[in-house]
């Protein structure tokens, strides 16, 4: 599946946390290579955080192409 993600912001947002989540991911398996459990769980936190973000910027996108699909555009 496919789609197409029309608002600059959203583009820009989905970005910004893929980014931060492959940030965080990094740092995890740095923490986890040197055995540092609490910067393991701070990295999960983060990549959660960010995840969740993109999560809501799809499905904002998927509803925004709903409502435009529903108006007849």
């Amino acid at each position: 599946m496919s789609i197409t993600i029309s608002s600059p912001v959203l583009v820009e947002a989905i970005h910004k946390h893929i980014e931060g989540f492959r940030s965080a991911q990094r740092r995890g398996d740095t923490a986890l290579a040197i055995g540092d459990m609490a910067a393991m769980r701070k990295a999960g936190e983060e990549k959660n955080k960010h995840a969740r973000a993109i999560a809501i910027a799809v499905d904002m996108s998927l509803e925004q192409a709903a409502m435009r699909e529903a108006a007849g555009q």
